[in-house]
């Protein structure tokens, strides 16, 4: 009896170390996690594999529009909000009105509005079309050899990029505080130029978590799987983090930070 006792016991703690090693993986296809402050590469994987990128285009977006605009310029939405899904936090927005850029990057950002993409694209450039050809053509001023659009929002599957080149675009968006204060935004309000007010909030899932403060870009695609692009921040400490072509995109995050 405790001999068959003593194997259902092997067994069961088999079992549990076995289920407890399978919670701990993470399934990104590519990812990274950097020590910012000691400039240190942390974890990785993959970090050269081109995979679309969903909504993380947007940051590129958001870089380009605020280089050749400034937050209190008021840019007209190009079209209006469309039927949105269950759940959807993007800002409705109607064609013809105007909003501030800090508002329409707020928007694009913070609760990733495709119609914002468009309209600062448009104002920028002319049309979304002109717009997407900048950036290209910063991609490759900027040396990103992995990374391409075929959007301004992400939708596109020729919106592509490494773990790699995302890491040196977040090196250009640490470096920009406007940009850096709109990500780290959970809940706001946007105010159109003849008064209509919206309040809206992020589409960041887990703004905290344990002691950590939680920011940056998601983005999610059935082609790109679950994305995010962004920062943790302890005290002092920050960390770069980027997960591509997840299943779980905040429980990958989790493993990460549970190991700092």
């Amino acid at each position: 009896m405790m001999a068959k006792f003593f194997i259902f016991s092997i067994l069961f703690l088999s079992l549990t170390v076995s289920n407890a090693e399978k919670t701990s993986e993470i399934n990104a296809k590519s990812y990274l996690l950097e020590d910012l402050h000691l400039k240190k590469v942390l974890q990785q994987k993959e970090i050269s594999l081109v995979l679309p990128i969903a909504s993380i285009t947007k940051l590129v977006t958001a870089l380009i529009a605020n280089s050749e605009r400034n937050f209190s310029d008021f840019v007209k939405v190009y079209k209006s909000t469309t039927l949105r899904n269950e759940g959807d936090k993007s800002a409705i927005l109607k064609e013809g009105e105007f909003y501030t850029e800090k508002d329409l990057l707020l928007t694009m950002l913070v609760s990733s509005t495709n119609v914002s993409a468009l309209s600062l694209a448009t104002d920028v450039a002319g049309s979304p079309d002109n717009f997407i050809s900048k950036m290209n053509d910063w991609a490759k001023e900027k040396k990103l050899k992995a990374t391409s659009f075929g959007d301004t929002f992400g939708l596109s599957p020729l919106s592509k990029s490494s773990v790699d080149d995302i890491s040196k675009i977040l090196d250009m968006v640490d470096l920009n505080s406007e940009l850096m204060e709109i990500l780290s935004t959970t809940t706001y309000s946007i105010k159109e130029k003849n008064g209509r007010v919206q309040k809206l909030t992020t589409t960041n899932e887990m703004p905290v978590y344990k002691d950590f403060r939680i920011f940056g870009k998601t983005g999610t695609t059935k082609l790109a799987g679950k994305c995010f692009a962004g920062f943790a921040v302890r005290g002092k400490e920050k960390w770069k983090i980027i997960l591509l072509g997840s299943n779980n995109v905040f429980g990958d995050m989790k493993i990460l930070l549970d190991k700092l």
